[in-house]
């Protein structure tokens, strides 16, 4: 019944955020904009989602390798994209996690397997978390010269921080001595052990580029739509959209990208419908670039069930 109330608080989130937007905007400028958008660039943002599956898939190698799990880089494509695909179409990322679990689990192989997508989305987490504390005094200078938005970084840069303190200090409390706190503290002793272990270095780097593709991806949207924005701009900005998008608070991130966008990236783009469209293209992205991979997975699905069909009438 929780996971119910959590689905219609998220969809309930969601409708709000386009009931903002649709207040924010003119939505025949929106139309407009999205109508006349330049196919070139679009087809190059869908592309940018194909390096980043890919660039997930390699960076979930590195931990099925350290916890010994025998997937060979097929799998791994197919346990990602599977990923990606329900995490944009349901309510939450997590339910997509989920789907890569189901996927490839045995039952010799459960934990470890869990540990692996654990560390495969927090080294992700972790890159861009460190990326926004980097960027949070740099922001903040810009907007210092601006003198506007100041507020936004001040909030950010707070929220960080008191993450980086409430988890020093939990960690220092006796209560997680005891009962099954102990298991868990241990089961996440043994994650963060893999996330900084000296054989896993390259996740970081995979992440990184990873990150920097998001950046493009947007860019590229934003030039499909004839909006002249910088992509160093970009790159400073935009993390922050990707950090609030990390909570899983919306359907798919659906309207709550569109609407942190248009906050936080106005300084850049002078206009809530131009922030707004190229968000919208930016989520459209994804969903083309994963449609082949849906197409075949299904054409695959039959085509096994018909040959299993077969195979017990003869």
């Amino acid at each position: 019944m929780k996971n119910y109330y959590r689905i219609i608080i998220q969809v309930f989130i969601t409708v709000l955020a386009f009931w903002g937007l649709w207040i924010l905007n003119d939505i025949e400028k929106v139309t407009h904009l999205l109508i006349n958008s330049n196919f070139s660039y679009f087809l190059c943002a869908v592309i940018v989602v194909f390096f980043q599956l890919v660039l997930s898939t390699l960076r979930w190698r590195v931990f099925t390798s350290f916890y010994r799990l025998n997937f060979n880089l097929r799998e791994l494509y197919r346990g990602v994209f599977l990923s990606f695909l329900v995490g944009h179409i349901t309510p939450s990322s997590l339910f997509g996690e989920v789907a890569r679990f189901q996927y490839l689990k045995t039952k010799e192989n459960l934990t470890n397997l869990i540990k692996s997508i654990l560390l495969e989305r927090l080294s992700g987490q972790v890159v861009l978390l460190i990326w926004v504390l980097f960027l949070t005094p740099i922001t903040a200078f810009y907007f210092i010269e601006e003198q506007s938005h100041l507020w936004m970084v001040l909030v950010v840069a707070l929220l960080g921080i008191s993450l980086v303190l409430l988890t020093y200090f939990l960690s220092k409390k006796p209560f997680i001595n005891y009962f099954w706190v102990q298991k868990v503290k241990n089961f996440l002793e043994d994650v963060f052990r893999g996330l900084i272990s000296q054989e896993n270095k390259t996740h970081f780097l995979y992440s990184l580029i990873s990150l920097l593709l998001m950046v493009l991806q947007f860019y590229f949207s934003a030039l499909a739509l004839n909006v002249s924005v910088s992509f160093l701009s970009l790159m400073l900005f935009f993390p922050y959209v990707l950090l609030i998008l990390s909570v899983p608070i919306s359907f798919g991130g659906w309207g709550v990208r569109e609407l942190s966008s248009a906050f936080i990236l106005l300084p850049l783009i002078q206009s809530v419908e131009s922030i707004t469209a190229v968000s919208f293209v930016y989520g459209i992205s994804f969903v083309v670039a994963l449609i082949p991979g849906l197409i075949y997975l299904l054409f695959n699905s039959c085509s096994n069930a018909f040959k299993v069909r077969s195979r017990c009438r003869g």
